[in-house]
Protein backbone atom coordinates (compact mmCIF):
# COMPACT_ATOMS: atom_id res chain seq x y z
CA UNK A 1 0.00 0.00 0.00
CA UNK A 2 2.54 2.34 0.95
CA UNK A 3 4.18 1.76 -2.56
CA UNK A 4 1.14 2.60 -4.03
CA UNK A 5 0.31 5.84 -2.34
CA UNK A 6 4.31 6.64 -2.66
CA UNK A 7 3.87 5.87 -6.85
CA UNK A 8 0.73 8.08 -7.07
CA UNK A 9 2.12 10.74 -4.85
CA UNK A 10 5.38 11.11 -7.72
CA UNK A 11 2.80 10.96 -10.20
CA UNK A 12 1.01 13.49 -8.97
CA UNK A 13 4.48 16.08 -9.10
CA UNK A 14 5.35 14.72 -12.38
CA UNK A 15 1.32 16.11 -13.53
CA UNK A 16 2.90 19.47 -11.47
CA UNK A 17 5.80 19.23 -13.17
CA UNK A 18 4.38 19.13 -16.78
CA UNK A 19 1.43 21.78 -16.06
CA UNK A 20 4.14 24.02 -15.18
CA UNK A 21 6.48 23.54 -17.81
CA UNK A 22 3.18 24.22 -20.11
CA UNK A 23 2.33 27.63 -18.54
CA UNK A 24 6.38 28.89 -18.70
CA UNK A 25 5.87 27.88 -22.50
CA UNK A 26 2.91 29.26 -23.39
CA UNK A 27 3.50 28.97 -27.51
CA UNK A 28 1.80 26.13 -28.93
CA UNK A 29 4.24 23.87 -30.80
CA UNK A 30 7.06 24.17 -27.47
CA UNK A 31 8.09 20.35 -26.85
CA UNK A 32 8.47 18.33 -23.31
CA UNK A 33 11.45 17.16 -22.15
CA UNK A 34 12.09 13.25 -23.52
CA UNK A 35 9.42 11.16 -21.20
CA UNK A 36 11.87 8.72 -20.41
CA UNK A 37 13.66 11.70 -19.07
CA UNK A 38 11.07 12.77 -16.66
CA UNK A 39 10.26 9.11 -15.96
CA UNK A 40 13.61 9.04 -14.46
CA UNK A 41 13.79 11.89 -12.77
CA UNK A 42 10.33 10.93 -10.77
CA UNK A 43 11.39 7.33 -10.36
CA UNK A 44 8.39 6.43 -12.03
CA UNK A 45 8.14 3.30 -14.42
CA UNK A 46 7.57 4.48 -18.32
CA UNK A 47 4.26 3.24 -18.25
CA UNK A 48 3.21 5.19 -14.89
CA UNK A 49 4.64 8.87 -16.90
CA UNK A 50 3.29 7.94 -20.28
CA UNK A 51 -0.51 7.14 -18.12
CA UNK A 52 0.50 11.01 -16.92
CA UNK A 53 0.62 12.34 -19.91
CA UNK A 54 -1.60 10.37 -21.65
CA UNK A 55 -4.33 12.35 -18.94
CA UNK A 56 -2.85 15.34 -20.01
CA UNK A 57 -3.54 14.60 -23.80
CA UNK A 58 -7.18 13.94 -22.68
CA UNK A 59 -7.46 17.30 -21.51
CA UNK A 60 -6.24 18.94 -24.15
CA UNK A 61 -2.83 20.49 -22.76
CA UNK A 62 -0.39 18.79 -24.64
CA UNK A 63 -0.72 16.85 -27.96
CA UNK A 64 1.48 13.17 -28.96
CA UNK A 65 3.15 12.05 -31.87
CA UNK A 66 4.84 8.74 -31.81
CA UNK A 67 8.50 8.78 -32.54
CA UNK A 68 8.39 12.52 -32.61
CA UNK A 69 7.73 13.81 -28.89
CA UNK A 70 4.81 15.11 -26.80
CA UNK A 71 3.73 19.13 -27.86
CA UNK A 72 2.17 22.16 -25.76
CA UNK A 73 -1.04 22.99 -26.62
CA UNK A 74 -2.27 26.08 -25.17
CA UNK A 75 -5.53 25.47 -26.64
CA UNK A 76 -7.44 22.78 -28.24
CA UNK A 77 -6.41 23.04 -31.56
CA UNK A 78 -8.51 22.92 -34.22
CA UNK A 79 -9.97 19.94 -35.92
CA UNK A 80 -6.90 18.04 -34.50
CA UNK A 81 -4.97 19.76 -36.92
CA UNK A 82 -1.32 20.01 -36.69
CA UNK A 83 1.62 22.42 -39.24
CA UNK A 84 4.99 21.09 -39.17
CA UNK A 85 8.39 22.87 -40.10
CA UNK A 86 10.28 20.98 -41.58
CA UNK A 87 13.71 21.11 -41.69
CA UNK A 88 17.13 18.62 -43.01
CA UNK A 89 19.83 17.89 -40.93
CA UNK A 90 21.00 17.07 -37.23
CA UNK A 91 19.40 18.97 -34.64
CA UNK A 92 22.42 20.15 -33.01
CA UNK A 93 23.02 22.36 -36.57
CA UNK A 94 20.42 24.58 -35.46
CA UNK A 95 21.00 27.86 -36.04
CA UNK A 96 19.98 31.19 -34.57
CA UNK A 97 18.01 32.25 -37.68
CA UNK A 98 16.15 29.14 -38.10
CA UNK A 99 15.26 29.58 -34.30
CA UNK A 100 14.04 32.86 -34.76
CA UNK A 101 11.92 31.61 -37.95
CA UNK A 102 10.14 29.10 -35.90
CA UNK A 103 9.67 30.96 -33.09
CA UNK A 104 7.98 33.59 -35.53
CA UNK A 105 5.72 30.47 -36.93
CA UNK A 106 4.74 28.84 -33.98
CA UNK A 107 4.06 32.17 -32.12
CA UNK A 108 1.58 33.07 -35.32
CA UNK A 109 -0.11 29.79 -35.39
CA UNK A 110 -0.79 29.94 -31.54
CA UNK A 111 -2.64 33.04 -32.43
CA UNK A 112 -4.75 31.51 -35.47
CA UNK A 113 -5.44 28.48 -32.72
CA UNK A 114 -3.55 25.87 -34.14
CA UNK A 115 -0.29 24.54 -33.16
CA UNK A 116 3.39 23.70 -35.51
CA UNK A 117 5.97 20.68 -34.78
CA UNK A 118 9.44 20.71 -35.69
CA UNK A 119 10.00 17.67 -37.20
CA UNK A 120 12.77 15.78 -39.25
CA UNK A 121 10.88 13.05 -40.71
CA UNK A 122 7.73 14.01 -42.67
CA UNK A 123 6.38 10.50 -43.45
CA UNK A 124 6.11 9.27 -39.93
CA UNK A 125 4.33 12.58 -38.83
CA UNK A 126 2.26 12.05 -42.02
CA UNK A 127 1.48 7.98 -40.93
CA UNK A 128 -0.01 9.14 -37.39
CA UNK A 129 -3.32 8.65 -37.29
CA UNK A 130 -3.73 10.79 -33.92
CA UNK A 131 -3.51 14.40 -35.60
CA UNK A 132 -3.73 15.93 -39.19
CA UNK A 133 -0.88 17.59 -40.69
CA UNK A 134 -2.15 20.35 -42.67
CA UNK A 135 0.81 22.30 -43.86
CA UNK A 136 4.62 21.89 -44.19
CA UNK A 137 6.60 24.73 -43.94
CA UNK A 138 10.41 25.14 -44.40
CA UNK A 139 13.13 23.74 -46.44
CA UNK A 140 11.10 21.57 -49.21
CA UNK A 141 13.46 21.86 -52.30
CA UNK A 142 17.30 21.73 -52.60
CA UNK A 143 17.99 24.00 -55.62
CA UNK A 144 21.39 22.99 -56.23
CA UNK A 145 20.42 18.93 -56.89
CA UNK A 146 16.62 20.34 -58.22
CA UNK A 147 15.55 17.33 -55.92
CA UNK A 148 12.36 17.71 -53.73
CA UNK A 149 12.70 16.93 -49.64
CA UNK A 150 9.42 16.27 -48.73
CA UNK A 151 6.89 13.99 -49.95
CA UNK A 152 4.35 14.56 -52.21
CA UNK A 153 1.47 15.41 -50.37
CA UNK A 154 -2.37 17.28 -51.21
CA UNK A 155 -1.64 19.75 -48.08
CA UNK A 156 -0.37 23.39 -48.59
CA UNK A 157 3.82 23.66 -48.42
CA UNK A 158 5.83 27.18 -48.54
CA UNK A 159 9.34 27.14 -48.51
CA UNK A 160 11.89 29.98 -47.90
CA UNK A 161 13.75 31.53 -50.41
CA UNK A 162 15.13 29.10 -52.81
CA UNK A 163 14.29 26.19 -50.73
CA UNK A 164 10.76 25.98 -52.28
CA UNK A 165 9.49 24.20 -55.91
CA UNK A 166 7.63 27.26 -57.64
CA UNK A 167 5.46 25.31 -59.68
CA UNK A 168 3.40 24.01 -56.68
CA UNK A 169 5.01 26.03 -53.31
CA UNK A 170 4.21 29.35 -52.12
CA UNK A 171 7.10 30.90 -50.78
CA UNK A 172 8.85 33.66 -48.35
CA UNK A 173 11.70 35.54 -49.26
CA UNK A 174 13.19 38.59 -48.93
CA UNK A 175 13.00 41.29 -50.67
CA UNK A 176 16.99 41.06 -52.11
CA UNK A 177 16.65 44.23 -55.45
CA UNK A 178 15.81 46.57 -52.35
CA UNK A 179 17.78 45.43 -50.25
CA UNK A 180 20.75 45.16 -52.73
CA UNK A 181 19.93 48.94 -53.64
CA UNK A 182 19.21 50.17 -50.18
CA UNK A 183 22.41 48.88 -48.81
CA UNK A 184 24.52 50.34 -52.00
CA UNK A 185 22.94 53.81 -51.32
CA UNK A 186 23.52 53.57 -47.86
CA UNK A 187 27.51 53.61 -48.89
CA UNK A 188 26.92 56.53 -51.44
CA UNK A 189 25.30 58.47 -48.87
CA UNK A 190 28.32 58.10 -46.90
CA UNK A 191 30.69 59.78 -49.61
CA UNK A 192 32.14 56.34 -51.55
CA UNK A 193 31.63 56.68 -55.41
CA UNK A 194 34.12 53.35 -56.51
CA UNK A 195 31.64 50.37 -55.34
CA UNK A 196 31.88 47.09 -56.27
CA UNK A 197 29.86 44.29 -55.51
CA UNK A 198 31.11 41.20 -54.90
CA UNK A 199 29.14 37.90 -55.09
CA UNK A 200 26.58 38.06 -57.89
CA UNK A 201 25.84 34.10 -58.93
CA UNK A 202 22.66 32.37 -60.48
CA UNK A 203 19.93 33.07 -62.22
CA UNK A 204 17.76 36.24 -62.26
CA UNK A 205 15.68 34.42 -59.35
CA UNK A 206 18.78 33.55 -56.88
CA UNK A 207 19.43 36.18 -54.22
CA UNK A 208 22.79 37.08 -55.09
CA UNK A 209 21.49 37.40 -58.72
CA UNK A 210 18.91 40.09 -57.14
CA UNK A 211 20.99 41.97 -54.62
CA UNK A 212 23.38 42.34 -57.45
CA UNK A 213 20.68 43.69 -59.49
CA UNK A 214 19.66 45.99 -56.30
CA UNK A 215 22.91 47.35 -56.25
CA UNK A 216 23.11 48.14 -59.94
CA UNK A 217 19.94 49.63 -60.04
CA UNK A 218 21.06 52.43 -57.47
CA UNK A 219 24.52 52.79 -59.22
CA UNK A 220 22.31 53.92 -62.00
CA UNK A 221 19.70 55.97 -59.84
CA UNK A 222 23.08 57.62 -58.78
CA UNK A 223 24.58 58.69 -62.14
CA UNK A 224 27.13 56.21 -61.46
CA UNK A 225 26.42 53.00 -63.53
CA UNK A 226 29.88 53.04 -65.65
CA UNK A 227 31.42 52.56 -62.55
CA UNK A 228 29.21 49.72 -61.66
CA UNK A 229 31.40 46.63 -61.33
CA UNK A 230 30.36 42.99 -60.01
CA UNK A 231 32.41 40.24 -59.29
CA UNK A 232 30.80 36.94 -59.79
CA UNK A 233 31.06 33.69 -58.29
CA UNK A 234 29.40 30.15 -58.50
CA UNK A 235 26.63 29.10 -56.58
CA UNK A 236 27.51 30.37 -53.44
CA UNK A 237 26.72 28.16 -49.88
CA UNK A 238 26.99 29.87 -46.68
CA UNK A 239 29.72 27.59 -46.07
CA UNK A 240 32.11 28.26 -48.84
CA UNK A 241 31.55 32.02 -48.47
CA UNK A 242 34.29 33.30 -46.65
CA UNK A 243 36.60 31.17 -48.48
CA UNK A 244 35.66 33.06 -52.19
CA UNK A 245 36.05 36.44 -50.28
CA UNK A 246 39.57 35.98 -49.39
CA UNK A 247 40.52 34.83 -52.96
CA UNK A 248 38.61 37.86 -54.25
CA UNK A 249 40.32 40.02 -52.21
CA UNK A 250 43.18 40.07 -53.82
CA UNK A 251 41.46 40.86 -57.28
CA UNK A 252 39.75 43.96 -56.09
CA UNK A 253 42.76 45.40 -53.98
CA UNK A 254 44.87 45.43 -56.36
CA UNK A 255 45.00 48.34 -58.99
CA UNK A 256 42.40 50.66 -58.83
CA UNK A 257 40.81 49.44 -55.42
CA UNK A 258 37.08 50.45 -54.82
CA UNK A 259 36.35 52.80 -52.14
CA UNK A 260 33.68 50.39 -50.91
CA UNK A 261 31.89 47.10 -51.51
CA UNK A 262 28.62 45.94 -51.17
CA UNK A 263 29.09 42.19 -49.96
CA UNK A 264 26.16 39.44 -51.35
CA UNK A 265 26.36 38.03 -47.39
CA UNK A 266 28.01 38.80 -43.96
CA UNK A 267 30.34 35.77 -44.76
CA UNK A 268 31.51 37.13 -48.14
CA UNK A 269 32.09 40.02 -46.18
CA UNK A 270 34.50 38.53 -43.43
CA UNK A 271 36.09 36.67 -46.53
CA UNK A 272 37.19 39.59 -47.59
CA UNK A 273 38.53 41.47 -44.56
CA UNK A 274 40.34 38.08 -44.27
CA UNK A 275 41.66 38.20 -47.30
CA UNK A 276 42.92 41.92 -47.21
CA UNK A 277 44.45 40.90 -43.88
CA UNK A 278 46.52 38.51 -45.29
CA UNK A 279 47.83 40.63 -48.45
CA UNK A 280 48.95 43.06 -45.52
CA UNK A 281 47.04 45.94 -47.26
CA UNK A 282 47.28 49.07 -45.36
CA UNK A 283 44.40 49.68 -42.68
CA UNK A 284 44.14 53.13 -44.52
CA UNK A 285 43.45 51.14 -47.32
CA UNK A 286 40.47 48.53 -47.07
CA UNK A 287 37.27 49.41 -48.51
CA UNK A 288 34.42 50.25 -46.61
CA UNK A 289 32.36 47.11 -46.55
CA UNK A 290 28.08 46.20 -46.11
CA UNK A 291 26.73 43.04 -46.33
CA UNK A 292 23.66 41.08 -45.57
CA UNK A 293 22.52 38.62 -42.69
CA UNK A 294 23.05 40.70 -39.82
CA UNK A 295 21.21 40.31 -36.49
CA UNK A 296 22.39 36.84 -35.76
CA UNK A 297 26.15 35.15 -36.30
CA UNK A 298 27.36 38.73 -36.86
CA UNK A 299 26.53 40.63 -34.01
CA UNK A 300 29.45 41.35 -32.83
CA UNK A 301 31.31 42.48 -36.08
CA UNK A 302 31.54 46.23 -36.93
CA UNK A 303 30.09 45.44 -40.23
CA UNK A 304 27.54 47.34 -41.57
CA UNK A 305 24.64 44.90 -42.58
CA UNK A 306 20.70 44.68 -44.19
CA UNK A 307 18.93 42.89 -41.29
CA UNK A 308 17.17 40.04 -42.26
CA UNK A 309 13.96 39.66 -40.07
CA UNK A 310 14.06 35.70 -39.55
CA UNK A 311 10.83 36.10 -37.06
CA UNK A 312 8.78 37.42 -39.66
CA UNK A 313 9.34 34.91 -42.46
CA UNK A 314 8.17 32.46 -39.73
CA UNK A 315 5.13 34.56 -39.47
CA UNK A 316 4.44 35.11 -42.73
CA UNK A 317 4.96 30.80 -43.67
CA UNK A 318 2.26 30.61 -40.66
CA UNK A 319 -0.07 33.27 -42.32
CA UNK A 320 0.20 31.54 -45.87
CA UNK A 321 -0.36 28.00 -44.55
CA UNK A 322 -3.11 28.82 -42.63
CA UNK A 323 -4.61 30.57 -45.67
CA UNK A 324 -4.47 27.75 -47.75
CA UNK A 325 -5.15 25.22 -45.38
CA UNK A 326 -8.56 26.78 -44.72
CA UNK A 327 -9.71 28.25 -48.49
CA UNK A 328 -8.68 31.61 -47.46
CA UNK A 329 -6.27 31.24 -50.45
CA UNK A 330 -6.77 29.60 -53.69
CA UNK A 331 -4.80 29.79 -57.25
CA UNK A 332 -1.52 29.02 -58.44
CA UNK A 333 1.66 29.42 -55.72
CA UNK A 334 2.21 32.64 -53.95
CA UNK A 335 5.76 34.61 -53.31
CA UNK A 336 5.90 36.99 -50.64
CA UNK A 337 8.98 39.05 -50.36
CA UNK A 338 10.15 41.17 -46.80
CA UNK A 339 11.81 44.19 -46.36
CA UNK A 340 15.52 44.30 -45.06
CA UNK A 341 16.39 46.43 -42.20
CA UNK A 342 19.55 48.65 -42.49
CA UNK A 343 22.05 47.96 -39.33
CA UNK A 344 25.25 50.46 -40.25
CA UNK A 345 27.87 49.66 -38.34
CA UNK A 346 31.70 51.78 -38.56
CA UNK A 347 32.57 49.53 -42.02
CA UNK A 348 30.56 52.40 -43.63
CA UNK A 349 32.61 54.67 -42.64
CA UNK A 350 35.85 56.28 -44.55
CA UNK A 351 38.87 55.23 -43.35
CA UNK A 352 36.85 52.90 -40.56
CA UNK A 353 39.19 49.96 -40.32
CA UNK A 354 42.69 52.70 -39.48
CA UNK A 355 40.42 53.98 -36.94
CA UNK A 356 39.14 50.79 -35.55
CA UNK A 357 42.44 49.87 -35.25
CA UNK A 358 43.15 52.98 -32.94
CA UNK A 359 39.80 52.32 -30.99
CA UNK A 360 40.01 48.17 -30.11
CA UNK A 361 43.14 46.49 -29.28
CA UNK A 362 43.57 42.87 -31.53
CA UNK A 363 41.76 44.41 -34.76
CA UNK A 364 42.19 43.49 -37.40
CA UNK A 365 44.06 40.41 -36.02
CA UNK A 366 40.55 38.81 -34.43
CA UNK A 367 38.52 39.22 -37.68
CA UNK A 368 36.28 36.06 -37.34
CA UNK A 369 33.16 34.35 -38.75
CA UNK A 370 32.42 33.63 -35.22
CA UNK A 371 31.01 37.30 -33.24
CA UNK A 372 33.91 38.82 -31.26
CA UNK A 373 34.07 42.03 -29.06
CA UNK A 374 31.37 44.28 -29.76
CA UNK A 375 33.15 47.23 -31.75
CA UNK A 376 31.87 50.87 -31.93
CA UNK A 377 28.92 51.60 -34.33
Amino acid sequence: MASRIETNAKRKQLVAEIRGFCAENKVSGGMLPPLRDLASRHGLSLAVAQGAVKMLQDEGLVVGAKGIGTSIVTRRFVNDEVFAYFRTGEATMITASEQATFAGFTDRLAELGSFAIWVQDIDRLLAQGAVRCRGISGNLYDALLQQRLVPDVDIPCVGFCEHAELSRDDRVRWDDVSGGRDATFHLLEMGHRRIVFVGEHGDSDSWGYQRAEGYRRAMKEFGLERNAVSVSTEHLSLEDAVVQGEKIAARIATGDAPEAVVAVNDKMAIGLLEGFLSLGLPLIAWPAIIGFDGGFAFRGQAISSMQLDAVEVGRTSADLLWQRAHGNLVGPPQTVSLPMKLIPRMSSQIGWAHRLHQLVEGFPAEISVNPITSYCS
